[in-house]
């Protein structure tokens, strides 16, 4: 048996679900930050108009396409698998999804004691990105 863990448009845009009988869906698993970063010295060397445009023009972009751009091509990729592949869409029951969960706390606390040791605030990011993580999970459901 194999398994992927990754988003679900690669289910369409990787051809996944072309070898891919299942998909479940996790509460936690997979998750990235998509982020655009720019030279500091780069940016400093502009000048406060430069900057300003380049700062609206992000934003604008961010809103008019970025910030929707993986749910749609997530529900693509959902509808696509399942209504032209057939592929069984797995849900977890509430028992079942608080054991993955809890499977998985050795995992973070492993990196939480990294971050620690490095002098970065570990536990207190990892809080941080779960209470952000349930804020928009119940937003975007």
């Amino acid at each position: 048996m194999r398994g992927n863990l990754g988003p679900v448009e690669v289910l369409k845009g990787w051809k996944q679900a072309e070898v891919t009988k299942y998909v479940t869906k996790t509460p936690f698993l997979y998750n990235t930050l998509f982020f655009v970063t720019m030279n500091k010295a780069k940016w400093d060397s502009l000048g406060p108009e430069n900057q300003k445009a380049l700062a609206e023009a992000s934003q604008k972009v961010f809103q008019e396409v970025a910030m929707g751009l993986w749910d749609k091509q997530n529900e693509e990729a959902m509808k696509y698998a399942v209504d032209e592949k057939g592929m069984e869409v797995i849900t977890l029951p509430a028992a079942e999804e608080a054991q993955w969960i809890k499977l998985v706390e050795p995992v973070q606390q492993d990196w939480v004691k990294r971050m620690d040791a490095k002098g970065l605030k570990g536990q207190e990011t990892l809080d941080k990105v779960k209470a952000l993580a349930e804020r928009y999970n119940q937003q975007y459901k």
